[in-house]
């Protein structure tokens, strides 16, 4: 968690020329926002899309399947404004809030030749597969919370 925008930094310096982009929710998002610093004074041109929901949404999911939507400590609630903080770094930002906006979105991200943030609505019950039930190996994994037989 967090670790997307700083391995995508690092991927867009040893590859420079190719489109690089940084996939997170917005709980590990601002666990390294930071380093849009970095991006925008080098102008490293990352392009970030954030799955904005208000939620640590992996956490909210395994809440969810495994413990019966006993909830405890995952509302981030929706008070972040991700575009002014991009911007704030120097950083363009574009909202995305309707997903038939998204593929628009995208192409003008990729058109920016420096650091893009896309802040992108989501629904906070959006799954994330495929996932390892606690206790189990990796080849147990589930696709839906309908293979949990726990």
């Amino acid at each position: 968690m967090g670790y997307a925008l700083p391995a995508a930094l690092g991927a867009a310096v040893g590859n420079p020329g190719r489109t690089v982009f940084a996939v997170c929710g917005d709980g590990a998002f601002q666990m390294n926002v930071q380093e849009l610093a970095t991006c925008s004074y080098y102008d490293i041109p990352v392009k970030t899309i954030v799955l904005n929901n208000g939620k640590l949404g992996m956490v909210r999911q395994f809440q969810t399947i495994f413990l019966k939507k006993r909830y405890a400590a995952t509302d981030l609630g929706k008070h972040v404004d991700f575009c002014t903080v991009a911007k704030g770094f120097g950083v363009e930002a574009i909202r995305v809030t309707d997903k038939k906006d998204l593929a628009k979105a995208l192409k003008r991200a990729v058109s920016v030749k420096g650091p893009v943030v896309l802040d992108v609505e989501t629904d906070p019950d959006t799954y994330c597969f495929p996932m390892v039930p606690p206790g189990k190996k990796s080849v147990e994994a589930i696709f839906s919370p309908e293979d949990w037989e726990g």
